[in-house]
């Protein structure tokens, strides 16, 4: 099994007293989205999936609770009270590739119209599994109800800034028998300024 190449964003926070007034204006903002619907892409180029429109379903057994939201798109989320996951179908070194990949833009775009949906400016790129410095940041703290602000200062407190620039990422970090203390964050200044 690979590891998936997951995004937090700090969202607004969500009061779960009212689920579907937390979930049914993001899914109908998401329905309003032109994604490239069905299209899932690896490194030979576009392949057909099949989704339907963006629904959502409470998993009210989780503690915290989350709502997830799930659609025509290769990103789907998990909202809990103080932070956004959005996870991909993606694996994590995609992102240590991202600069050789011509559809990786458009995938950004798509990401960033999510991510303002949920009230959002930003992400940082985390694995859920294996990368032992960075996991801990999803399943202890993302997983376990902690806010955006308080994972992204333990990451700088703990690995120091992040990188911001696609360019500067190397598979040779993910390959490498060391311990990878690098993470990712993408403020979308560039889709920003061009909006």
């Amino acid at each position: 099994m690979g590891t998936t190449l997951c995004a937090i964003t700090n969202s607004r926070s969500f009061d779960f007293n009212d689920i579907s007034a937390v979930a049914e204006p993001i899914v109908t903002a998401l329905n309003q989205i032109p994604f490239t619907v069905s299209q899932s892409y690896d490194y030979r180029g576009p392949e057909q999936i099949e989704k339907g429109a963006w629904e959502y379903e409470v998993r009210e057994e989780n503690e915290p609770p989350l709502i997830e939201i799930d659609g025509t798109s290769v990103f789907y989320l998990s909202l809990y009270a103080n932070i956004t996951e959005i996870s991909s179908i993606y694996r994590y070194h995609l992102i240590y590739r991202a600069k050789e990949l011509d559809w990786w833009q458009k995938a950004r775009k798509e990401l960033y119209a999510i991510v303002k949906t949920v009230g959002g400016t930003e992400v940082i790129w985390l694995p859920d599994q294996s990368y032992d410095l960075l996991v801990p940041y999803m399943c202890d703290m993302v997983w376990e109800g902690a806010s955006y602000a308080d994972v992204k200062n333990q990451m700088l407190q703990d690995l120091g800034e992040p990188v911001k620039d696609y360019n500067r990422l190397s598979l040779d970090t993910i390959n490498s028998e060391k311990p990878v203390r690098q993470w990712f964050l993408d403020d979308f200044a560039d889709l920003k300024r061009a909006s």
